[in-house]
């Protein structure tokens, strides 16, 4: 491991939950060390959003360390846990007062399906199948929305954004739909490599 990652994962082993911790951390520039604040002091999913969990998983690449990539698929294992779950966990560290940062599993799947590849759990990949193959429907889950009689739901667009009256597609965003990509994309790769260990 580079030197200059010392402070870093020092940092990180300092924590209650790790890299789970968070999602938001003081930071000294000088002594390249992390400060923790509190669990669930900001919302999770906008880690994932802002590339993130890109960064991590191309770091536990690049310095093959297995501790880093136990932390990376613990994160991906809280996505995926009821409320309950992650309070019993997390001996009570996440519970109703902050559990809400932890809504935007849509944006994390990728998350949950490493932390299946890691840990072994069958489970999380069917939940992430699950998700995936889902139709879009009334919930911000899937890009777009459909009513109950399965018909596109479109909203109007402010008038101060374009020259002319538009009807948009709800939660057909550039945001949503790159993300479920991505979650497509790595989500087939490490399937992929869970059946070629299964041999």
């Amino acid at each position: 491991m580079s030197l200059r990652l010392s402070p870093f994962f020092t940092s990180l082993n300092q924590v209650p939950n790790c890299l789970s911790s968070g999602s938001t951390f003081r930071y000294d520039p000088h002594t390249r060390n992390m400060h923790y604040i509190s669990e669930g002091n900001y919302r999770y999913h906008m880690v994932i959003c802002f590339v993130g969990q890109e960064i991590w998983f191309e770091l536990a690449l690049l310095i093959e360390d297995e501790e880093f990539k136990d932390m990376l698929a613990q994160f991906g294992d809280y996505f995926a846990m009821t409320p309950q779950e992650r309070n019993e966990t997390s001996n009570g560290l996440y519970n109703e007062n902050n559990d809400k940062a932890w809504d935007g599993i849509r944006f994390a799947i990728r998350m949950v399906v490493y932390a299946g590849y890691w840990f072994n759990k069958s489970e999380c990949m069917q939940q992430v199948i699950g998700m995936l193959g889902a139709e879009a429907d009334m919930s911000p889950n899937t890009p777009g929305r459909m009513d109950k009689e399965g018909n596109v739901v479109y909203t109007e667009v402010e008038e101060t954004e374009y020259i002319r009256n538009v009807q948009e597609v709800e939660y057909a965003n550039t945001n949503s739909i790159s993300q479920w990509t991505l979650n497509y994309i790595q989500t087939a790769k490490i399937r992929e490599m869970m059946d070629a260990e299964k041999g």
